[in-house]
């Protein structure tokens, strides 16, 4: 039977394991579990400044992770708006805005990063508090997935509750702190 102790080198591993991150990376429902998400008026996108934000970190680190990860980052729906395309996606958040614009006309370059993407980024992240909630919840619900329904025992169950009552703990620890 799996162990469901999570360590420090097991949530390490989203950092080094493109395949876990790969496997993981639908879980957008986490999000809402760890911290509240703010997106752009179309709820498809967020900006670096509000990944940085989320994460709460400085967003030259957001900058460095999807220079680093950048193939990775695209492939789960990351883009760089410029040009005209710029302005058409300007348009379309003014119109579902009621004509208040999330950024500038000035600006010559987006980058939007969708949850997938946002997600990646936070399991990618290694000085995030919020980034480490995010990859212990993932691992937490990764392992639980591997329980073959026959092997289910009652110590099983026991430490699966364990693993969400730390979880929890953490979110709310992590709650309190933002709250001082």
């Amino acid at each position: 039977m799996t162990d469901l102790v999570t360590t420090n080198n097991e949530i390490e591993t989203f950092i080094e394991d493109r395949s876990l991150r790969d496997r993981n990376s639908n879980k957008l429902g986490v999000f809402e579990k760890v911290k509240n998400l703010t997106m752009l008026p179309d709820n498809l996108y967020v900006t670096t400044e509000m990944a940085a934000n989320y994460y709460e970190v400085d967003l030259k680190l957001i900058q460095k992770v999807i220079e680093r990860h950048r193939d990775e980052l695209l492939h789960d729906g990351l883009r760089v708006l410029s040009g005209s395309e710029l302005r058409r996606y300007h348009i379309s958040l003014m119109s579902v805005s009621n004509n208040v614009s999330p950024f500038s006309l000035k600006t010559r370059f987006l980058t939007i990063i969708p949850r997938r993407a946002l997600l990646k980024i936070g399991m990618l992240l290694r000085d995030s508090e919020v980034a480490k909630m995010v990859r212990t919840y993932l691992l937490n619900v990764e392992m639980v997935g591997r329980f073959n329904v026959s092997e289910i025992t009652t110590e099983a169950l026991e430490k699966t509750a364990k693993i969400y009552e730390e979880t929890l703990r953490q979110l709310e620890e992590y709650v309190r702190k933002l709250k001082d």
